[in-house]
C-alpha cells in the first residue's frame, strides 16, 4: 500500500525556512501558498487587493438574459470567469444557454472552467490583453458584439490597460458592452498585520511575491513613507509586467517567472525563486 504523504529530506525543500510575503488576493493565495509550503517556505499573507462580490448584479443579469445577442464573451481574468459562471448558475442557466456565443480568455484562467465543460473558442498564445487583440486580428475577426466582464474598482485606480483594451476592441470593429462582475478594493486595515508587526520593516522577510501591478502599487501605498524598504528586500514577480512596474519605482527585482511558462502558473515563479537561491548560494 502506498501512502499519499511522505516526509521530505531537507535537500528536497529548497525554500526551507524562507519567509515569503504573499500580496495576492486571498482567493488566489492558496494556489501560491501550496507550492511555497510544499518547498519549505513560511508564507505570510498580506493581500494588497481584496476581491468581493458585486452589491448589485442587475446589469450582469440583463446581459446573461440576452446572451444570444452577443457574438463573444471576452474575459480578462479568472475572477471574471468565476463570477460570470457563478451568476449564470445562480440564474438557473448553464453551458447550453451560451448558444452560439463564443468565449475568449487566457489559457491559465480558462482551465478551471474547461474542467467543468465550458469551451473557449479563442485562447491567445500570449497571455496578455494585447495578446487577445492580436489573436482576433490574426483570425480576421474584426466585428461583432462583445460582452466583456470586468471588475469594478473601489479605492483603487483602474489600470490603464483595461480602458486601452476596450478601446482596442472597439477599433477592431466590435460593439463592446463592459459589465461589472466583481469588486476590486483597496485592503482594509486588518490586512496590514504583516507590516505593523515588523516582518517586512525589520528585514525578517526573504521574498515579497507580486502577482499583479496593482499589488505593487497598493503595497507602496500601505507602506507610505516606509516604502523604500522594498529596495532592500528580494522581490519575486510572476511576469515581466510586474517586474517592469517595480523597476519603474527603482525597486530591484530578483526573480521573474520563466518566460516559457504560462502566466498565472504558481509553480513557475516558485521554481524561479528556487533557481535564484541556488545561484545566490553558489556565487
Amino acid at each position: 500500500m502506498e501512502l499519499e504523504h511522505r516526509l521530505f529530506p531537507r535537500e528536497e525543500l529548497p525554500l526551507l525556512g524562507k519567509r515569503v510575503l504573499l500580496t495576492t488576493p486571498r482567493n488566489y493565495a492558496g494556489l501560491f501558498a501550496k507550492h511555497l509550503i510544499e518547498r519549505g517556505a513560511r508564507v505570510v499573507l498580506l493581500p494588497t487587493i481584496e476581491i468581493w462580490p458585486m452589491a448589485d448584479y442587475r446589469e450582469l443579469d440583463r446581459a446573461i438574459a440576452s446572451l444570444g445577442d452577443y457574438d463573444w464573451v471576452v474575459f480578462s481574468s479568472q475572477n471574471g470567469i468565476e463570477a460570470f459562471i457563478n451568476r449564470l448558475q445562480a440564474l438557473g442557466k448553464g453551458i447550453a444557454d451560451l448558444g452560439n456565443t463564443k468565449l475568449a480568455s487566457f489559457k491559465g484562467d480558462a482551465l478551471p472552467a474547461e474542467n467543468i465543460g465550458f469551451k473557449f473558442d479563442l485562447i491567445p498564445p500570449k497571455s496578455t490583453l494585447d495578446g487577445i487583440i492580436e489573436e482576433f486580428k490574426k483570425r480576421g475577426i474584426k466585428q461583432g458584439k462583445a460582452l466583456v466582464p470586468m471588475p469594478e474598482f473601489e479605492g483603487i485606480d483602474e489600470p490603464v490597460v483595461i480602458p486601452d483594451f476596450i478601446a482596442n476592441l472597439e477599433r477592431l470593429g466590435f460593439k463592446v458592452h463592459r459589465v461589472p462582475v466583481y469588486r476590486t478594493c483597496f485592503p482594509s486595515k486588518e490586512s496590514n498585520i504583516a507590516i505593523e508587526n515588523g516582518l517586512l520593516l525589520n528585514g525578517k522577510t526573504d521574498f515579497v511575491l507580486f502577482t499583479s501591478n496593482a499589488e505593487i502599487k497598493n503595497l507602496v501605498t500601505l507602506l507610505g513613507d516606509r516604502w523604500e524598504v522594498l529596495k532592500q528586500t528580494r522581490i519575486a514577480c510572476l511576469s515581466n509586467a510586474e517586474a517592469e512596474s517595480a523597476a519603474a519605482l527603482g525597486i530591484k527585482v530578483s526573480v521573474v517567472a520563466e518566460k516559457t511558462r504560462p502566466i498565472g502558473l504558481p509553480a513557475a515563479v516558485v521554481e524561479a525563486m528556487e533557481k535564484f537561491l541556488k545561484e545566490e548560494k553558489s556565487s
